[in-house]
């Protein structure tokens, strides 16, 4: 084979990598934007749902209100002393019902979300929220400020899960303390297959599909719990040992959590602080 048509071939399959790499970059960013844009639908009709009234889990609740601090307290293994005055970074607040939490146990809370609609609804209950995607932490200003950063439910929403941790660590003081919940358990073939199902209707036809379905009972839970599990297009399950390793490289030490109220879950409740903060026994 001569010289130039090795560099031919050669210069032929970097150009086919750009342009894998490319298109993989543009699946990806679709991905998250269609996820970001069934929270925010989600937000917007979901928030106060009428048929959802048996899914005491959102901020309307007063169930959920009288609750919700010391369901916090129980998930992170803390008291209220550990926590009052510390400056929280409530990350993917949604419609603000972990903030409201925090701002019950009397903490500095902020709330971050990529969906308008979710924090236009938190700041209905006086709660300190703002638009801002988790990747953008750091040139928000916000890197190395807070005490406590809670992130729940959100990471394995994101194109990059391991990223995102690096992303909401950052925004932890050296001392700092983070806790997160992510999909772990593996979901059932029947949940794959109804996301499947879903993916090509608009985000009121799968409201409506799934209120079938939750009315039936072939989905046990609430409306809004079902859509939360079925509607986003980004859905990913992390093992235990890639968070363990997460949290080895970054020199966090690694606590998992089994909250009461969460005992049936098979997913990951965790804790994680720097070995050069303090010795937090949880």
């Amino acid at each position: 084979m001569n010289v130039k048509k090795w560099l031919l071939e050669k210069l032929m399959q970097i150009e086919f990598m750009k342009n894998e790499l490319d298109v993989r970059k543009r699946e990806s960013l679709t991905r998250e934007k269609k996820t970001v844009e069934s929270f925010d639908w989600q937000w917007r009709y979901l928030a106060e749902d009428g048929p959802d009234k048996k899914g005491a889990v959102l901020l309307w609740a007063p169930g959920w209100r009288e609750k919700v601090d010391s369901m916090i307290q129980d998930e992170l293994g803390l008291t209220k002393e550990n926590l009052v005055g510390k400056k929280v970074l409530d990350v993917g607040c949604g419609q603000g019902r972990w903030t409201y939490g925090f701002k019950k146990i009397d903490c500095d809370v902020l709330g971050i979300d990529t969906s308008p609609a979710g924090i236009e609804y938190a700041r209905r209950w006086g709660l300190n929220t703002r638009v801002l995607n988790l990747f953008e932490i750091a040139n928000a200003d916000l890197a190395g400020k807070f005490d406590f950063v809670w992130c729940w439910g959100v990471i394995h929403h994101t194109a990059d899960p391991k990223r995102a941790f690096q992303a909401i660590v950052e925004a932890a003081k050296p001392e700092g303390f983070i806790h997160c919940y992510v999909y772990s358990h593996p979901r059932s073939r029947r949940i794959k297959m109804m996301r499947a199902f879903l993916k090509p209707f608009s985000f009121p036809t799968r409201r409506w599909i799934i209120r079938f379905w939750v009315r039936v009972g072939f989905y046990h839970g609430s409306v809004h719990e079902a859509f939360d599990a079925l509607s986003p297009d980004i859905n990913k399950e992390i093992p235990e040992e890639e968070i363990r390793n997460w949290c080895k490289e970054l020199g966090l030490r690694y606590e998992r959590r089994y909250p009461a109220w969460a005992r049936s879950s098979k997913d990951i409740f965790f804790n994680a602080w720097r070995d050069s903060g303090p010795n937090h026994k949880v």
